[in-house]
């Protein structure tokens, strides 16, 4: 397995964070890195504002993503 990024930490030590039900995060479609981080880490896209943001006249949209505590656990293996 490859060594995790520093995201991919930050993100596995606010799972551990027992209060805590989900997280997520908001980004513009016009960053794709972020957009392909955020599948890579499991979260799922849950909402997308259209055309919310104007860069240099055009248009974005807003995208937000989520994973929920239980998705998390399953997904990388970890006991609550």
């Amino acid at each position: 397995m490859p060594k995790p990024t520093r995201p991919q930490k930050n993100a596995r030590r606010t799972a551990k964070n027992k209060e805590l039900v989900g997280i997520g995060l908001t980004t513009w479609s016009g960053n794709q890195r972020m957009m392909a981080l955020a599948e890579k880490l499991g979260l799922k896209k849950e909402a997308v504002y259209r055309k919310a943001r104007i860069v240099k006249g055009e248009y974005f949209d807003s995208v937000s993503y989520g994973i929920l505590r239980d998705e998390w656990e399953t997904l990388y293996h970890q006991q609550p």
